[in-house]
């Protein structure tokens, strides 16, 4: 097999879907497609631009898979490369089937992050073409629906359109609703971050506190072991749950206490030092007990991280009773899985007012050279006004939105 310069790379998320999508790219990638794909009225060798072919992929004469096969504009300079877009039935077998038909005629496989990171590392952060390699590079290990919709959100415009509505608000010098928008863009970049990569939930307390069963009732399945002695769980044990559509990632943690078990006191280390290291330590306290004594316990946690006390057990409160502090704490039972709406509220409340607009297809600064860019137009703005943000926007933003900056 001649290798030839063409790369291919899946830009899909990975399991069952409506489809998945192969990127080709390269001096020769017609000529490594010509070598798989029969088309039913056209060739790739003669589609134009922005034109798409309805055919198959085959191997030694049978099919592999029916496509659609759309030619693309080249990126950046472009020059000599050509650039392919084959849409298969979705389903990791088919996709890869594909795939390897395509590595078969001569493609090198690449990674689509790595893909990404190579374009949008020369290109200007806030171009629409950046923010699509970006978006698509992400989609293969989006970990939740709203995950990968909010990229494929981003990848057909999305950021780009609230862009270009910034762009045309600081040409005509109005200075109240370009900041407006722009904050409006810097406030996504919270559950940009969180869909991307899931914030790390410690569940830190005192032994026999039900970490574990809290583990458990979030994940609805038996995944650490349950025991009414305490020091049961001697090593972190971490999973990621969706809720409401953003991913967090759970870790059980030993419980935190004086111990002259070795064993013990090397599960406790783990346990601070992921309290060290975690984006949200729920402390767990008995709640017939009080939060006094976990409190007390509780190891440093880094000054960014949230801490939300947790007071389990309540199915053990006298009838009628009612915890005290009840503001200032999430009362559960976790055996019993009451209150838990109330605790995935709390954990999902920095991203309350987002998750709905981004479900809705709304413009998020899902990475941080975004975010980054962003910041640096509003920093622009309240220092210099609108000419000087304009004038920002476009240095990072190139080629322009669209928006003429001349009389």
């Amino acid at each position: 097999m001649n290798r030839t310069t063409a790369r291919a790379a899946i830009i899909t998320p990975p399991g069952e879907g409506g489809i998945g999508i192969i990127a080709l790219w390269g001096a020769d990638a017609a000529q490594v497609l010509a070598k798989v794909f029969l088309g039913t009225r056209q060739s790739a060798g003669t589609l134009q631009l922005g034109r798409i072919a309805h055919g198959t992929i085959q191997r030694g004469g049978a099919v592999v898979d029916e496509v659609i096969v759309a030619r693309l504009e080249p990126e950046g300079d472009g020059a000599g490369e050509e650039r392919f877009e084959v849409n298969c039935h979705g389903g990791i077998v088919a996709v890869r089937a594909v795939l390897t038909c395509l590595e078969e005629a001569g493609a090198m496989v690449v990674d689509a992050r790595e893909l990404a990171s190579r374009r949008a590392a020369a290109a200007r952060p806030l171009s629409p073409a950046a923010v699509r390699q970006r978006a698509l590079a992400e989609l293969p290990r989006a970990r939740t629906q709203l995950t990968a919709a909010m990229l494929l959100h981003q990848a057909a415009g999305a950021l780009e359109r609230a862009l270009q509505e910034i762009e045309r608000a600081l040409a005509a010098g109005e200075r109240e609703r370009a900041e407006k928008g722009l904050d409006a863009l810097l406030r996504t970049a919270s559950i940009g971050r969180a869909l991307l990569t899931p914030p790390k939930v410690a569940l830190l307390g005192p032994p026999n506190v039900g970490k574990s069963t809290l583990f458990n009732a979030l994940l609805e399945e038996e995944r650490v072991i349950v025991h009414h002695e305490p020091g049961t769980t001697r090593d972190v044990v971490a999973e990621t749950v969706s809720l409401r559509g953003v991913p967090f990632e759970l870790i059980d943690t030993a419980g935190i206490r004086a111990t002259e078990d070795e064993l013990e006191q090397v599960a406790v280390q783990r346990a601070s030092a992921l309290a060290e290291t975690c984006d949200v330590a729920l402390l767990l306290f008995d709640a017939p007990e009080g939060r006094e004594a976990a409190v007390a316990l509780l190891p440093a946690v880094r000054r960014e991280a949230r801490v939300l006390l947790v007071g389990n057990k309540t199915d053990l409160l006298p009838a009628g009773s009612t915890p005290s502090g009840t503001g200032q704490a999430v009362y559960i039972s976790a055996r019993n899985k009451t209150g838990l709406d109330l605790l995935e509220s709390a954990l999902l409340e920095p991203y309350t007012n987002l998750i709905e607009d981004c479900r809705r297809g709304g413009a998020v600064a899902f990475e941080e050279a975004i975010e980054k860019a962003i910041r640096q137009v509003r920093e622009r703005l309240r220092a210099g006004g609108p000419a000087e943000a304009l004038a920002a926007l476009s240095d990072l933003s190139e080629p322009h939105y669209g928006c003429s900056t001349g009389p």
